[in-house]
């Protein structure tokens, strides 16, 4: 019996690997990114996905290249054409009915036993995609206490999650900052073990409307969410109708921006697929998949299902 160590990283995984089958991999990565007109950098491919698609990866590999026989030694397959895996996470995925691909499960997003992959969300989705509508269903399955802080459409809210503590004041936001001040010193009460932690999910419809009347909005209350409140069980919903990640205002802040899942609707989901196919993340079944979706929808890297 050799002295096989069992890999507890997939990069122990990896390099564990035959070298033939490592250095077949990084070819095929160096390949693909260079016909997306990329510099061949496997190790940057590497390092974007999570590790849960690192270890994909790593069983990919295994059952394109390796043959086992219980009785024999395990021998090496003709090497193929791989496929790139498309940067979906098993463990927050369903499969769909076309075929083998893996979409995202939006439940996700709000179970509590999911809270660490997913501490905050961002919808960046163009008018008319449904938003509100989408996440007032969705957030209506959510644990624990929940409070919309809206600039309009309080009867999407009203009727689709009617446990909600609502604030709707048009363009006027000084309620919605009280509101701010609130979570900051429940979390910060959370923090001391002076009030016990029970889910609380607070949501912001039309975002930068509401950024617009609140100066220093991320220095004086969003950060400080943004950063402790994963074991706090507080959890920020944001709404908003662009598709540039800017409209967050954490310019420079990638510590607060890697807290926050990214979902993106229609038009906005279509683009950043388009551009994941380039590095190899989605295949063309994918991009298909979303141009056949009545609303297309990427949470990460991944396709999801509304």
């Amino acid at each position: 019996m050799s002295d096989f160590i069992l890999p507890q990283t997939p990069l122990q995984a990896m390099m564990q690997l035959h070298p033939e089958v490592r250095g077949w991999w990084q070819t095929r990565i160096s390949f693909a990114q260079m016909k997306a007109g990329l510099a061949p950098n496997p190790a940057s491919y590497w390092q974007s996905l999570s590790e849960s698609d690192q270890w994909k990866v790593i069983a990919e590999l295994l059952e394109e290249t390796v043959t086992v026989d219980l009785n024999k030694p395990p021998s090496l397959k003709r090497i193929k054409e791989p496929r790139l895996i498309n940067g979906s996470s098993g463990k927050d995925s369903i499969n769909s009915s076309s075929g083998n691909l893996k979409l995202f499960d939006l439940n996700n997003l709000i179970l509590e036993d999911k809270r660490s992959l997913h501490p905050h969300v961002a919808w960046f989705c163009p008018s008319g995609w449904g938003k509100d509508f989408n996440s007032s269903k969705l957030i209506a399955k959510a644990d624990g206490e929940i409070i919309a802080c809206l600039i309009k459409e309080p009867e999407i809210w009203h009727k689709h999650c009617p446990q909600a503590r609502i604030i709707c004041n048009g363009y006027d936001v000084r309620e919605i900052e009280k509101v701010l001040q609130e979570v900051c010193d429940r979390n910060e009460s959370r923090m001391l073990n002076h009030e016990p932690k029970t889910p609380l999910t607070v949501v912001f419809s039309d975002y930068p409307s509401i950024t617009d009347g609140i100066k220093d909005i991320t220095d004086k209350y969003i950060g400080k969410i943004l950063r402790d409140a994963r074991s706090n069980l507080i959890r920020f919903w944001f709404l908003i109708q662009e598709g540039n990640v800017a409209a967050l205002k954490l310019e420079g802040r990638s510590d607060l921006l890697r807290n926050i899942t990214l979902v993106r609707g229609g038009d906005f989901a279509l683009e950043h697929g388009l551009s994941l196919v380039k590095t190899g993340l989605l295949t063309k079944q994918d991009i298909q998949f979303l141009n056949d979706c009545d609303r297309p929808c990427i949470v990460g890297n991944t396709p999801a299902q509304i």
